[in-house]
């Protein structure tokens, strides 16, 4: 689990930072440090946080199957989606560390290009 996935779980349990620190035993602190990914995640606490939200890591989480790929690639034919995602990259580089923002970056361009080489050889 990721500190996206981690947000995202605690906004669905409708718990702010504080909250769900309490409800896990543990500092706010930890809690800001999961999720801009400062920190691991245990996956005890994963554990946790799934089965409060009734939700299997198998199911939910990293299951990689035809539906998500196409719902990825319908988003990379998005120019504005691209975009998006380019800017909120560069957007958060203090967050997720600008060395890593750099990496994201490159790696995300170079999809993209070898993406639009692909669509014209078809």
């Amino acid at each position: 689990m990721n500190g996206i996935k981690l947000k995202e779980i605690r906004k669905e349990l409708g718990k702010t930072q504080t909250e769900l620190a309490d409800s896990l035993g543990v500092a706010m602190r930890t809690v800001q440090n999961w999720e801009k990914e400062i920190n691991k995640i245990p996956n005890t606490v994963e554990q946790v946080l799934l089965s409060m939200t009734g939700k299997s890591t198998d199911k939910v989480y990293y299951k990689d199957d035809e539906f998500t790929t196409m719902v990825i690639n319908k988003l990379f034919d998005s120019a504005t989606f691209k975009k998006k995602l380019l800017d909120y990259i560069k957007e958060n580089a203090i967050n997720i560390g600008e060395e890593e923002a750099i990496k994201y970056e490159a790696y995300l361009i170079d999809f993209i290009k070898e993406q639009e080489r692909s669509k014209k050889k078809v």
